[in-house]
C-alpha cells in the first residue's frame, strides 16, 4: 500500500510540474502592444515581480491577438525586439504558448535575437510558413512549437 501511495504522490507531482508554463513567476501580469514593421499590432504580456521589476516580455497568447494577426497578416511578420511599458523600453524575451496558432497566411516570421524561449504550439498550424530562422539566444523550444506547419521547408537553428 505504501508503494501505491508513493507512486500516486509522484504522479501528482509530475502532473503539477507539467502544468507549469515555461515563464512561470510570482507577481503580476500586465499587457501592452507594439507594432511590427509591417504595421501589425502585436500584444505582449509583461511579467512583473512582486517588487514591480519586469522579469519577462512575451508575445501574448490571447484569442483576440491570434485572430487579429491571422486575419490581417499575410507574408512576413517581424516581431519587435522591444516594447514600451510605462515609458520604458523592455526587451522581448519569448514567444508565448499558441501566440501564432493557426496563422496560416504567414509565410515567414522574423524572431528578434533577444528571444530565449518559444513556448509550446507557438506556431502550430501555420501551414503557410515555409522557413524560419531561430535566433542564437533561443535555448528552449517547447513541444509542438511548429506542429502542423506542413509547408515548412527549412528551419535554421544555430
Amino acid at each position: 500500500m505504501k508503494t501505491i501511495n508513493m507512486l500516486m504522490k509522484r504522479l501528482v507531482i509530475l502532473i503539477l510540474l507539467a502544468a507549469i508554463p515555461s515563464f512561470a513567476f510570482a507577481g503580476t501580469i500586465k499587457y501592452t502592444s507594439a507594432t511590427s514593421q509591417e504595421g501589425v499590432s502585436i500584444a505582449f504580456r509583461i511579467g512583473l515581480d512582486d517588487d514591480g521589476t519586469i522579469n519577462q516580455v512575451v508575445v501574448e497568447t490571447n484569442a483576440y491577438n491570434r485572430a487579429a494577426i491571422a486575419s490581417t497578416t499575410e507574408g512576413t511578420l517581424t516581431i519587435p525586439s522591444s516594447v514600451v511599458y510605462n515609458g520604458q523600453t523592455h526587451v522581448v524575451t519569448g514567444i508565448g504558448n499558441k501566440a501564432f496558432y493557426y496563422c496560416n497566411r504567414l509565410t515567414s516570421i522574423v524572431i528578434p535575437s533577444p528571444v530565449t524561449v518559444i513556448e509550446g504550439e507557438a506556431f502550430r498550424g501555420c501551414s503557410g510558413l515555409t522557413s524560419i530562422v531561430i535566433p542564437e539566444n533561443v535555448t528552449i523550444i517547447n513541444s509542438n512549437a511548429f506542429s502542423e506547419c506542413r509547408n515548412l521547408q527549412s528551419i535554421t537553428i544555430p
